[in-house]
């Protein structure tokens, strides 16, 4: 898990916090 999102992280230029509250965000949007 923590390393799938630090893979993200650097595809996307973007820290692991920044993932988390991004894909945070996308989950509540969705429920």
């Amino acid at each position: 898990m923590v390393n799938k999102l630090d893979q993200e992280a650097k595809r996307l230029g973007v820290t692991r916090q920044s993932i988390i509250k991004i894909w945070l965000a996308e989950r509540l949007e969705r429920v």
